[in-house]
């Protein structure tokens, strides 16, 4: 299967700096991120689903100012990322502090559980 990534009506260098501005940057502290989101119209729920997403995939240091990856392999869509996440530092996968707040954060460690 042929998939083109991006939006065909994406064409406008200052429509990247918009959307930035809207996604939750990693290096906010804890509640900055969870307050952003919210505004967004996310629930603790859809929050915690969202970051499953890291379950497949690597960080990218150009992007996010990390290099990793979340699980042992991320080219399955499964749940490890959140069973790595429950493990805390004992994780030898990539901890952000997005994995920190998963289970630091009573109500969103009850939803990874």
């Amino acid at each position: 299967m042929i998939f083109k990534m991006g939006r065909e009506d994406f064409e406008e260098e200052s429509e990247v700096a918009a959307i930035t501005d809207r996604l939750p940057d990693v290096h906010e502290p804890r509640q900055s991120i969870i307050d952003k989101m919210t505004r967004m119209g996310f629930t603790t729920e859809e929050i915690v689903a969202l970051m499953g997403s890291h379950t497949i995939g690597f960080a990218h240091e150009d992007r996010t100012g990390f290099k990793g990856r979340w699980t042992q392999n991320p080219h399955v869509f499964d749940n490890t990322y959140y069973k790595e996440v429950l493990l805390g530092e004992r994780t030898k996968f990539l901890r952000t502090p997005g994995e920190v707040m998963l289970y630091e954060v009573a109500e969103m460690k009850t939803i990874c559980e």
